[in-house]
């Protein structure tokens, strides 16, 4: 030891229950220091934040529509709708992506159908030929439908360089 200094070595004890715990500045664990029902309403807290972001997801982002078509479902699109079943019990909303107008290839088209509690959801999708004619969907019974889609897209032509 250096002579002058006087060193007191104090031992940490650590037990399965405060290892790998941060301590605040009484060096009691963070967790140790909130009640059991403190930690219950957080976690409750917790569960319906994430409950909530996931509705408010689905309001806007519909079941069964890939995250890279996203953009083409909400922009440069044209809403058809309402289609309501003969029951009135299903609503349908057709939106057609009209940029398939820059290239001269059909439109792709996405039916949907919307709940305030699952949120949006698509039923079918394909592509049309014309995006300012309103999509041709038929009822078949009362939750049973047909949309009748175009062909396939065209390639476009390559430029030759």
């Amino acid at each position: 030891m250096h002579e002058g200094y006087d060193v007191t070595i104090i031992p940490m004890q650590l037990d399965e229950t405060t290892a790998g715990q941060h301590q605040d500045a009484n060096g009691v664990g963070l967790l140790r220091s909130f009640s059991r029902g403190k930690k219950i309403r957080v976690g409750i807290i917790l569960i319906l934040y994430t409950v909530f972001v996931m509705w408010g997801f689905r309001q806007i982002v519909p079941r069964g529509l890939p995250m890279e078509s996203f953009i083409a479902y909400t922009y440069a699109v044209n809403v058809y709708g309402p289609y309501t079943s003969p029951d009135s019990t299903v609503v349908l909303t057709a939106r057609v992506n009209d940029a398939g107008a820059l290239s001269g290839s059909p439109f792709y088209t996405w039916v949907e159908t919307h709940s305030w509690v699952t949120g949006k959801r698509i039923v079918s999708e394909g592509w049309v030929e014309d995006s300012a004619i309103r999509p041709r969907i038929t009822w078949l019974s009362d939750h049973d439908f047909d949309v009748r889609y175009d062909a396939a897209p065209k390639p476009c032509p390559m430029p030759d360089n």
